[in-house]
């Protein structure tokens, strides 16, 4: 027999509400209506599907198997239903973006009038954050995030990736020369993109995936992209920076890439958001449009 799309949302109420009456007022029937359904349900079946008792209802192991079927069934055609309606409705209302500040200060910001124009109706707050946020709890629509995610049950959509590239200012380079090799950073002052200036191994890899190591003691370390920039733009130093971040600065000739051949790693970038159901339009424009412009900002254009 075939089953229908009504037999498994009514399935899926009960399993869900924890029994007929629960599931009833889900879904606006009656208590006999459901009690029926489910009966006739069952004899169509063959088989038992909820134990009844005058304390709780629970379900058999046929009916924890329909359930699980159930549910992705009922949230398949829920999800169908949304993106139908979502293609009649305009990106509207409040939006919370969480995004590391750097991110905020060079890739999002500069072209968050862009975004305006095209979805005027879209009112944005931001938070800038780097910490581990409860989206939910902290009401956060979106968050931007880059590096390698922890464990989560949030979704997570990878937008791109970003190579760490070896910048200085032309400045400090007059002074001290030119790198040419990886092994040269050991004469030069390095200023690192950690919390601690502790010695550490760096592994740089060329573009013929040769990689080479070597120590390095750090000057300075600042943990934020943007505050390193800064402190490259004073000559102070050599330093690793996401080139999405850097790439600006160095379009403009305020900082240079040295051991171009090199990448110190490539991290990606996420958007993150809380739900696996249909995003929400206004969820769904912010998302594609991060996407396009931090894409620019780490390859180019």
């Amino acid at each position: 027999m075939k089953l229908s799309t009504i037999d498994l949302q009514l399935f899926a109420a009960i399993a869900d509400k924890g029994g007929i009456t629960a599931a009833a007022r889900h879904l606006g029937l009656t208590k006999s209506l459901v009690s029926r359904e489910l009966a006739a349900l069952e004899e169509r079946l063959g088989t038992r599907l909820v134990h009844r008792t005058t304390r709780k209802t629970s379900l058999t192991g046929a009916g924890e198997l329909l359930a699980t079927h159930a549910r992705r069934i009922v949230e398949e055609t829920e999800n169908a239903q949304a993106a139908i309606e979502a293609m009649r409705e305009a990106p509207r209302g409040n939006l919370k973006v969480s995004a590391p500040f750097s991110i905020l200060r060079f890739v999002l910001l500069p072209r968050i009038a862009e975004f305006r124009s095209r979805y005027p109706d879209i009112r944005l707050s931001f938070d800038a954050s780097s910490r581990v946020l409860d989206l939910v709890d902290e009401g956060v629509d979106v968050a931007i995030r880059i590096g390698e995610l922890p464990p989560s049950s949030l979704v997570a959509r990878r937008l791109t990736t970003t190579p760490v590239v070896l910048v200085a200012a032309k400045s400090y380079l007059a002074r001290r020369g030119i790198p040419a090799v990886p092994g040269d950073l050991v004469g030069h002052d390095i200023l690192n993109l950690r919390p601690e200036a502790e010695p550490e191994l760096w592994s740089l890899t060329r573009d013929d995936r040769n990689t080479q190591t070597v120590n390095v003691a750090p000057a300075v370390a600042v943990h934020d992209p943007g505050l390193l920039l800064d402190l490259v733009r004073q000559g102070l130093g050599v330093a690793p920076a996401p080139l999405l971040y850097a790439r600006q600065a160095i379009d403009r000739g305020e900082i240079v890439r040295i051991l171009p051949d090199y990448v110190r790693s490539v991290v990606p970038i996420h958007a993150v958001y809380p739900s696996r159901r249909m995003l929400a339009p206004k969820v769904r424009a912010f998302v594609e449009f991060a996407a396009e412009v931090v894409t620019l900002a780490a390859v180019g254009g």
